[in-house]
């Protein structure tokens, strides 16, 4: 059966990880969201950055490496 849609626990090292990345992100949200005048584009960048958290957490969980 597929891996793709489980999810799978998270190692310390994963979290602070991921907790790293998320202040990242956290950061750029902040930096868009006073920048960036309202609008369609706006919404769009953060939609992207939602996805893009997303798909590096997923990174993190599934494809790390213990070595």
């Amino acid at each position: 059966m597929s891996e793709r849609f489980s999810s799978k626990p998270a190692s310390k090292d994963q979290q602070l990880a991921m907790k790293e990345i998320r202040s990242a992100f956290q950061t750029l949200e902040a930096e868009v969201e006073c920048q960036c005048p309202s609008g369609r584009y706006k919404a769009l960048a953060f939609t992207a950055l939602e996805e893009a958290a997303m798909w590096a957490n997923k990174a993190v969980t599934h494809e790390w490496s213990e070595s």
